[in-house]
């Protein structure tokens, strides 16, 4: 799924961490306005169970990253918010949310916009390190596009995993499955936690990437294999001409 926005970019004097007092505290209310909104819309409306949720308990005073699969256009917006519950988190999002009216102007109080132009990496990477380093989690999901109610596992970027290696920081993985429900016309849905995960520190950094990528890829795929018992949308791969 794309939007009309999918193309924007970022201005060039963009900030990714604000130090102006006013900024921060309504960007801390916003924040869990919305994340209060976020458990009624996921644990009353759509009754969602989240599983092994306990793993992230030790590191709750620590900067963490979770990765997940991107399968609720509305719901993924505030499931990582009902996931970490007081461990505050930035989600990396793409710069087209910046564009939703409304709601545009508020996402980066929860948010990390990942730049499109390659010089403003640097300064993405400071904003991602500094948030770890206040001890908060940081959501990455595969791809800025939406496939709804997807039972596979899209492929991560190799690189956004340099920011865990980079860090140090506890991984974990995070992933929404379907299930036949009785009640509703949409699937009922669980979400399992995993983790955490470290890469072997005897390897180069770029291995250690490889090296954790797998490891958090293989535990989604277990997941989806062992929890996903319907499939409302089905997925399939166009014909090449």
């Amino acid at each position: 799924m794309t939007n009309k926005q999918q193309h924007q970019k970022l201005a060039a004097n963009f900030k990714w961490v604000h130090t102006n007092p006013g900024y921060r505290v309504l960007a801390s209310v916003i924040y869990r306005l919305f994340q209060f909104i976020g458990w009624c819309y996921w644990r009353l409306w759509r009754g969602v169970r989240i599983k092994n949720r306990d793993v992230l308990t030790p590191f709750r005073h620590t900067g963490i990253v979770l990765y997940g699969n991107h399968t609720q256009p509305v719901g993924d917006v505030f499931m990582p918010m009902i996931v970490t519950g007081a461990h505050r988190v930035d989600t990396l999002a793409a710069p087209a949310n910046l564009g939703v009216p409304v709601i545009g102007k508020v996402v980066p109080m929860g948010a990390l916009i990942v730049p499109s132009d390659f010089h403003q990496m640097p300064a993405f990477a400071k904003a991602i390190a500094t948030r770890l380093n206040q001890h908060r989690a940081i959501m990455v999901y595969p791809e800025a596009h939406v496939w709804p109610y997807y039972t596979g596992i899209r492929p991560f970027s190799r690189a956004t995993f340099h920011y865990p290696v980079a860090a140090k920081a506890p991984t974990f993985a995070v992933i929404t499955t379907y299930q036949a429900s009785r009640w509703r016309h949409h699937p009922a849905m669980t979400v399992f936690v995993d983790g955490p995960f470290f890469p072997d520190t005897t390897l180069r950094p770029a291995q250690q990437q490889e090296q954790l990528c797998q490891q958090v890829t293989d535990q989604l795929k277990i997941r989806a294999r062992e929890n996903n018992t319907t499939e409302y949308i089905h997925y399939e791969r166009e014909a090449s001409k």
